[in-house]
């Protein structure tokens, strides 16, 4: 009566805590990093990954002088318990360092760092800030392991008991006095989980609460620390029913129930504070499959400890005959339920790694993917071992039952088997303790020192040099600095720099850089992500002269150092073969997986029943397998394993438009517009350079359709027999050259020559025009807007409120239609039809000109042979996502004006440097036109079909 009483006590105790919904990483901060700003803000806010305690978390700002330039009041946004921020007293112009430090309110982990801005004039390259990342503590890992062992081992006992134990006596026929010599053993193997279960609990407390700052009362307050009482209290009321847990299966039903159901709850809890628990989309799911993954290891765990530990000492108690039959029975049934469960354990196990791993190249490249490889690799080792057991010293256990005399010596060498495969599978567990304490690797990773990369080369009469500090992944400052005879450039119109990723096409990215101080052109973010090869091209426009482009290469190494591009290692090796082939070589494991599983599980199965539940993972594994390697076959293109190993210099560029002269330029124009002499006379028009579907294909395509030609029906032909490879690339740095060159103009300006004009030959340098192309407004793009830091809306409170309103109607859309007219101040103009489709469909067709289709990650575009290319981007497209009232400058009611017959209402708003005009509909709140004005840019596009446009699919 007293332990039941006991039991509902400690179980009231837990019922009355707050659970909580894993490391709390900045996600973006107003203002970013790096910045430069006009005025100084009122406010700094942080957003983060995860729920942040209030009373343990801090924003601290001090300006470059080293004074305090905060108000003390840092804060929790009272709507979003991810948002922190603390209000400015200084408004100085100068740097001013971020310093931050912040409590996770789901796993305790306390994350911290800093960052700089500067308001007035450039950033102060003397004051430093470490970007941060969480406080790992090796004391913690231990707690953390000692808990996932402790746990797995308690509920794997009851499972192994209900699963396989009380099962093989009663098919032995064997009475509950064998069981009771196992009982002793039990008790032990349940009092040695309890013992390190409630150490690991008893560090935590301790290191955790050490950590953040505060009291241990204080932290107990905080919702991880409420978990850590529900499961001290569950561990309580576990060892009060210790007895109960060693005899589970026997006694009465609510025994019975309360020992599941405390086993269970010790995973649940310890899954509360799990990575999977801050994961919100998809919402529910990680959660569940963290759950699972935890009740199926602990079902093999547990069942292998119970094999070594408690079997061995009940078998000696039955005489010979029945002590085979007992040893059979039970590998028998303990078979099928680790088979089960280690299928359970790979789904779930595969799912979870996709979830927090996110990349290949992330499981060699991060901390969290290397303790990842180590736990597979235990895992790997372990499951060997059971294979072996089951395939060979399984059948040997039959045979024992008609040779008594070999029975000894197998039962023997089974034990010592089990007891190694135990030990390994609990360090498994301990592995997967450890993981929960690093920070995963799709968030950001801990910041390793680095100083900055200077690289100089020379480029149209011109030195320049690109400084990257810090130099590592992340945000940095990207300065250009030129140089003519000895003097630096001050007078250059613009210096722009384009990134792009040479181990695959993933597109590029262009930064507009500022003139500072001495000649110095800054840009400053996270362009380099993403380890392996970059190519970095600044170019410098001047006026009265021809525009320079300087092309460095830099390595990302897998720890985010950047460095010149150079030799590379062995890892570096395999990080960009896994990058490349990452999606085939996933497929081919599982469907190798699959295969295994068919023979694992006929090998295993006790009957038709648990033959059917084993060939579930087979199902589940074979599909994805070979969905990714057809896939991966699908998307590849012919020069995705191709390097180019020129950097686009002056010799390799002279070179190489020498060859465009004498073998291209008669039809793709000297420019590369398509406009050459014999175009015209072609069944196929060349394709112009500057419309930016280049941007997509890696160098080795480009390599690869010069070297083959582009198919068999194109009138280009191959130049393999004509030109040498080297030849082929250098070829290719000229084309890439042409494509930049036609984008060489300011962010934010559109321009053109009229068509059917010749590409003008000046007599004197000038600037080489550029392409007129489809507007796409930021809100359409997903990872744009994600990345986008938060933006006061200014203007009238009547415009905002009807711009919100606008923006929730065109979000509700399911399609839409777009007709738009782009022009340009010298008059070009482009006319462009296009469709959307929520949730990731687009499609646009150019009066006159190509047609493209964008779904997700994938877009496909029109081959010269009238086929379609496609492409993986390396941005999501999504729609709807219109934000106009979040951004919106200076918004004002501008008139109304009836458009159809139904009257609108026009918006005025500024927004990243243009005037835009909306026509909201008074009855529906969907705009139905819109207007855009530039300095060279201007755009009139209506919306119609709402909900009515076409469909569109993957040609």
């Amino acid at each position: 009566m007293l332990r039941r009483a006991l039991f509902i006590a400690l179980l009231a105790a837990l019922l009355i805590t707050r659970l909580a919904s894993a490391h709390a990483d900045l996600v973006r901060s107003d203002p970013a990093a790096n910045a430069v700003l006009d005025t100084a803000p009122a406010r700094i806010t942080i957003d983060f990954s995860e729920p942040i305690e209030p009373a343990f978390s801090k924003i601290t700002v001090f300006f470059e002088d080293g004074q305090d330039a905060d108000n003390g009041d840092s804060a929790v946004s009272p709507t979003d318990q991810k948002q922190l921020s603390v209000s400015l007293k200084d408004s100085r112009q100068g740097t001013y360092v971020v310093s931050w430090r912040v409590l996770s309110a789901v796993d305790g982990h306390i994350t911290s760092g800093a960052f700089v801005f500067s308001v007035g004039k450039p950033i102060n390259q003397a004051v430093g800030a470490d970007s941060g990342g969480a406080v790992t503590s090796p004391i913690d890992m231990l707690a953390r392991a000692l808990t996932f062992v402790g746990q797995a081992l308690i509920a794997g006992l009851v499972a192994f008991r209900w699963l396989v134990w009380r099962p093989a006596l009663k098919a032995a026929e064997l009475d509950d006095a064998v069981d009771d010599h196992a009982a002793r053993p039990a008790r032990r193997l349940m009092w040695a989980a309890l013992a390190l279960a409630a150490a690991g609990a008893v560090i935590a407390l301790l290191t955790q609460s050490a950590s953040s700052g505060g009291s241990i009362a204080d932290w107990l307050g905080t919702r991880v620390g409420r978990v850590w009482i529900g499961r001290a209290a569950t561990l309580i009321a576990v060892a009060v029913l210790a007895d109960d847990f060693a005899l589970a299966g026997r006694g009465k039903l609510l025994t019975h129930l309360a020992v599941i159901w405390l086993g269970g709850q010790l995973l649940f809890l310890t899954t509360l504070t799990s990575h999977s628990a801050a994961v919100a989309q998809p919402p529910i799911l990680p959660f569940a499959a963290d759950v699972i993954h935890l009740i199926a290891t602990s079902i093999w765990v547990g069942g292998l400890a119970s094999l070594a530990l408690i079997v061995p000492r009940a078998a000696r108690s039955v005489e010979e005959d029945d002590r085979a039959w007992l040893w059979l029975k039970v590998v028998v049934y303990f078979s099928t339920a680790a088979a089960l469960a280690l299928g359970i354990v790979m789904i779930t196990g595969a799912y979870l790694s996709l979830l927090h791993v996110g990349s290949w190249a992330a499981v060699i490249g991060t901390a969290y993917g290397r303790a990842l490889l180590l736990k597979l690799t235990l895992a790997a080792v372990a499951m060997l071992i059971g294979g072996f057991n089951l395939l060979v010293v399984k059948p040997r256990l039959d045979r024992a039952i008609d040779q008594p005399e070999i029975a000894p010596g197998v039962q023997r060498r089974f034990r010592r088997i089990v007891a190694i495969e135990a030990l390994l599978a609990a360090l498994v567990v301990a592995a997967a303790g450890i993981l929960t304490a690093l920070p995963r690797s799709i968030d950001p990773q801990p910041v390793v020192e680095a100083g900055s990369l200077e690289l100089v080369t020379r480029a149209d009469q011109l030195d320049v040099a690109l400084t990257i500090d810090p130099a590592r992944s992340g945000a940095a400052n990207f300065v250009v600095r030129a140089r003519e005879n000895g003097q630096a450039v001050t007078d250059a119109t613009e210096v722009s720099l384009r990134f792009t990723y040479l181990t695959r096409g993933l597109g590029t990215q262009q930064a507009e850089a500022v003139r500072g101080e001495d000649g110095a052109y800054t840009a400053n973010g996270a362009y380099l992500s993403l380890p392996g090869e970059w190519q970095i091209e600044a170019a410098v426009r001047r006026p009265d002269a021809f525009d320079a482009f300087a092309a460095y290469r830099v390595k990302v190494d897998l720890d985010g150092r950047i460095v010149a591009a150079g030799q590379s290692g062995l890892l570096d090796q395999l990080a960009r073969w896994l990058s490349i082939y990452g999606l085939a070589f996933g497929g081919a494991v599982a469907i190798g997986l699959g295969v295994i599983w068919i023979v694992i599980g006929f090998k295993a199965a006790r009957n038709t029943l648990s033959q059917a539940l084993l060939m579930a993972p087979v199902l589940i594994a074979v599909p994805v397998g070979v969905w990714s390697v057809v896939t991966f076959f699908n998307e590849a293109t012919p020069g995705l394993t191709l390097t180019n190993p020129y950097l686009p210099d002056e010799e390799s560029l002279k070179m190489g438009q020498q060859l465009f002269a004498e073998n291209c330029a008669a039809c793709h124009g000297e420019r590369g517009r398509g406009d050459g002499l014999a175009a015209a006379s072609l069944s196929l028009q060349p394709p112009d350079f500057g419309s930016g579907h280049l941007d997509i294909h890696t160098d080795g395509d480009i390599f690869y359709w010069i070297q083959n030609g582009l198919s068999p029906t194109s009138p280009m032909p191959a130049f393999k027999d004509r030109l040498t490879d080297d030849e082929i690339w250098h070829l290719v740095n000229t084309v890439r050259r042409l494509r930049n060159e036609a984008d060489s103009q300011p962010a934010g300006q559109l321009t053109g020559r009229p068509a059917n004009q010749p590409t003008p030959q000046p007599d004197r340098p000038s600037a080489p025009p550029t392409v007129l192309q489809p507007y796409t407004p930021p809100s359409f793009i997903a990872d744009q807007h994600g990345a986008a830091q938060p933006i006061t809306p200014t203007g009238e409170l009547e415009a905002l409120g009807l711009l919100a309103q606008s923006d929730a109607a065109m979000n509700a859309l399911k399609s839409m239609s777009e007709n738009q007219l782009v022009r340009d101040g010298a008059g070009n103009q482009l006319a462009v039809r296009f469709d959307f489709n929520a949730p990731d469909r687009m499609q646009y067709q150019i009066t006159g000109g190509p047609r493209s289709i964008q779904i997700g990650e994938d877009d496909y575009q029109p081959a010269p042979d009238g086929s379609w290319l496609k492409n993986v981007r390396g941005s999501m497209f999504a729609w709807p996502q219109f934000f106009y009232a979040q951004v919106a400058q200076a918004a004002r009611l501008d008139g109304v004006e009836t458009i159809g017959s139904r009257p609108a209402t026009i918006v005025f708003f500024r927004y990243n440097d243009f005037d835009f005009r909306v026509w909201i509909d008074d009855e529906t709140h969907r705009i139905v036109r819109y207007t855009i004005d530039g300095a060279d840019l201007h755009v009139l596009s209506t919306y119609s079909a709402f909900d009515g446009a076409p469909t569109i699919s993957a040609p």
